[in-house]
């Protein structure tokens, strides 16, 4: 006995199928124009944008845009064909939608490798900006698939209530609502990738101070987004088994043919959608770069610090004067990192050899770290934001050398302990200018911490520290600077 109805059987009118297949036709039409409207960023508006935007998509664009004009001619024909073949469901349309989707999870793959390459090579102060610039590019491409969809989705829904004079009636009409909330649910999956798009270009350009409080923002309305977006394709879902099982009553073959598809499809967009994701946050979330020493201190003057890896006076000694060559004459300043095996006695000749060539050192070390609850997508920007560096400055003077208004000091465990006051240590702000600030002068200290410690607290109350050292033996050589 055949499971399809008389209804099944009777084919529909040639003008329906050509209708149907009209309006989803019009799927690049109504995609351009969801994008013109979406300005494509959160800073750019109309065909502005839209360039923009496909731009930094780069060659996942074009693959979108192949693989979405080839849906919509495909989606066009199985929604006249369905018209014509009541046997055929017209929710079929929907799946070829899902080929933007694949194209731009293919451009995401190979673009997170290539931003995996480039954080692999870069001054490791660079590597949180590359991170966020590259998210925020390779997400365009996941803007231009995920409107592709959902105007391609809504262009089905659209047919099916046009063609509701066709037979099947009952699954057109199923298709029609369970497709026009899946719409929905594409379209805040789309205002999503915007958000995520325009915020970690933001973020790429931004003071590291800001970032970590612009990601929290961003996080938090990210999620509000996104449970509405998960209310609304759950309603899909919910839509398409409700409808398909009422439909099944009359015709068994239509309904489970209507409910089937629509769940496939709206499980693959929102399946490509966490997979094309996985990928954005293919970087691993662990440190990129070794850690330092904590130091709650001032912001870097120069991203580039000296690397003393080798003890030896003659490679520390071309480690700092390779740093000595980039220097500003108006903030002679160089970076020298606090690694935790750092030696006192390594760290000495850099701030000999610096001070040799008029230059004052910061001793550069990670900020403190601050935990922020994030979802996955996030996972890695919250590691690379938190990468955060500040340093603690210090002058250098050689014994018998004067020192201008500098005020004489001894480093106690409590701060530093003058003439006729006492100094503990506070609150150091990050930013500010040091060229003008008065010394205050205390002997070598020996350990790396205790020097950490007297320059905060010499810097929470406005002065720089200076440490007197003896001159280095043997002198380094200057190349020509």
């Amino acid at each position: 006995m055949s499971l399809m109805s008389d209804e099944t059987k009777t084919p529909g009118s040639m003008a329906l199928a050509l209708l149907g297949g009209g309006v989803v036709l019009c799927t690049g039409p109504v995609t351009l124009a969801f994008l013109v409207v979406l300005g494509g960023s959160g800073e750019d508006g109309g065909f502005e944008g839209l360039a923009r935007l496909f731009t930094d998509g780069g060659p996942a664009s074009y693959a979108v845009l192949l693989f979405g004009a080839l849906a919509s001619l495909v989606g066009a024909v199985l929604m006249a064909v369905s018209v014509r073949r009541p046997g055929l469901p017209s929710a079929l349309a929907l799946t070829p939608f899902l080929l933007p989707m694949l194209a731009a999870l293919g451009g995401v793959v190979s673009g997170m490798r290539a931003v995996t390459m480039a954080i692999g090579t870069v001054n490791p102060a660079d590597r949180a900006t590359i991170l966020m610039a590259g998210t925020g590019e390779l997400t365009s491409a996941c803007v231009q698939a995920l409107a592709f969809a959902a105007s391609g989705v809504l262009c089905v829904a659209l047919a099916s209530l046009l063609t509701l004079g066709a037979p099947v009636r009952g699954a057109r009409l199923v298709t029609a609502l369970g497709s026009g909330t899946l719409a929905g649910a594409l379209g805040l999956m789309t205002l999503q990738d915007v958000s995520i798009r325009s915020s970690f270009s933001a973020l790429a350009h931004v003071s590291p101070l800001d970032r970590l409080t612009l990601l929290s923002g961003i996080i938090e309305d990210w999620r509000q987004l996104n449970h509405v977006s998960g209310a609304v394709f759950l309603a899909s879902l919910v839509v398409a088994v409700v409808g398909a099982a009422l439909v099944a009553r009359r015709d068994r073959a239509a309904g489970i043919g209507a409910g089937v598809v629509l769940l496939v499809a709206a499980i693959g967009f929102r399946g490509f959608n966490a997979l094309t994701e996985r990928q954005l946050t293919s970087v691993s979330a662990g440190p990129l770069r070794a850690p330092l020493m904590t130091v709650s201190g001032h912001q870097p003057s120069t991203w580039s610090a000296a690397e003393l890896k080798d003890s030896a006076p003659a490679k520390v000694d071309d480690e700092v004067l390779s740093h000595a060559r980039r220097l500003d004459p108006e903030h002679p300043w160089i970076g020298v990192e606090l690694r935790p095996e750092l030696a006192p006695a390594t760290l000495l000749r850099a701030l000999q050899t610096a001070h040799f060539v008029r230059a004052n050192v910061e001793l550069v070390g990670d900020a403190p770290k601050t935990k922020l609850d994030a979802p996955p997508l996030f996972a890695a920007a919250v590691v690379a934001v938190g990468e955060l560096q500040l340093m603690a400055p210090v002058r250098v003077a050689f014994t018998g050398e004067p020192c201008d208004g500098c005020k004489l000091a001894t480093l106690t465990p409590e701060g530093l302990t003058l003439e006729s006051e006492r100094w503990k240590p506070e609150a150091v702000s990050p930013t500010g200018e040091l060229g003008e600030l008065p010394g205050v002068e205390v002997a070598w200290p020996g350990e790396l911490p205790a020097l950490v410690r007297a320059s905060l607290t010499a810097l929470s109350h406005g002065h720089v520290l200076v440490v007197r050292v003896p001159p280095p033996e043997p002198p380094p050589t200057l190349p020509d600077l």
